[in-house]
């Protein structure tokens, strides 16, 4: 017999058995229940789409606990990290998709280009090219998404990201309007301030260019670029001892979003890395989060959360 943790959008860790000789699995633990029973979650399912290339595109939607078709929502775009990753059938305490939905938002993950679990020659698809598909597939998502669900309201449709996802939501700052708001965690804002990070290896070699060679390459790739474009309220968060993708990314971005005009809130975590990781920041982090979302999807907004510091 095999034991081995199991997670999946619907529940955090638990252990599991594995026989070997027949594939059947059993769980042996259920340690979340008492806590989860109380809480209803919303209904997951997947969804594809034709993307980029002509290529199809795989992703998720996670719908808020009591779901009527017969009520308009607002669509909240998440879009993962990495960028060699992919948004899976997993439990996240960091970028909860529940959490998310739970205010009454329909929540999409796209397994953009670039996403990993689709074939190599998926994954490498946007080397040197980190915007163009990724964004081509979001939009098409997007369209998809509002034709799928008719009482999603396209006036209400937000992006986030966080780290590569942040980059994406840069992207998508300078490349259209069509968002009621962004939010920009911890995203690789300009490529320049990218040499900072704790893994330079590699990053000359998908970004397009460098600083001394094929400069205008680099500068194709980086959404500083396409500053003049930027119109969409942003939510630029990051934390100061960030060393994956450097705080000055966000101080950047948010420092020119002020330079325009373009609504815009800064919120730095000092003690925080490139995950905001202590429990209560992490309450606060959710609560930023949906303030900023309530604020321009026209939702209900909740009190600030009051902590005791002694």
């Amino acid at each position: 017999v095999v034991v081995f943790l199991n997670n999946r959008i619907d529940h955090p860790e638990e252990l599991f058995a594995l026989d070997p000789a027949t594939g059947a699995t059993r769980r042996l633990t259920r340690f979340n229940a008492p806590l989860l029973d109380q809480i209803e979650l919303g209904k997951v399912e997947e969804y594809w789409f034709d993307g980029a290339a002509g290529d199809r595109v795989h992703g998720w939607l996670v719908y808020p606990p009591g779901f009527d078709p017969a009520k308009s929502y607002p669509l909240v775009q998440v879009m993962h990290g990495g960028p060699h990753t992919m948004s899976r059938d997993g439990w996240t305490y960091r970028w909860n998709s529940h959490v998310f939905a739970a205010p009454g938002y329909v929540v999409a993950h796209v397994n953009r280009h670039g996403s990993t679990g689709f074939g190599e020659k998926f994954a490498q698809s946007i080397l040197n090219e980190w915007g163009d598909k990724p964004f081509e597939d979001v939009m098409k998502a997007t369209d998809h998404l509002l034709k799928k669900l008719p009482n999603l309201d396209p006036e209400r449709v937000a992006a986030t990201g966080a780290s590569y996802g942040g980059y994406l939501a840069a992207w998508v700052l300078g490349h259209t309007d069509r968002f009621a708001c962004i939010i920009n965690h911890a995203g690789v804002n300009n490529s320049y301030s990218q040499f900072a990070t704790d893994v330079p290896h590699g990053f000359a070699k998908v970004m397009g260019g460098t600083p001394w060679d094929n400069v205008d390459g680099m500068q194709r790739n980086n959404p500083m670029f396409y500053a003049k474009h930027f119109k969409t309220p942003t939510l630029v968060i990051h934390g100061e001892l960030d060393y994956r993708v450097p705080y000055g990314n966000g101080l950047e971005l948010y420092g020119v979003l002020q330079a325009l005009g373009v609504p815009s809130r800064l919120v730095v975590y000092p003690n925080e890395n490139h995950w905001i990781l202590s429990p209560q920041n992490s309450i606060y982090w959710y609560w930023e989060f949906h303030d900023w979302l309530a604020r321009h999807l026209n939702m209900p907004r909740t009190p600030k959360p009051e902590f005791d510091n002694k």
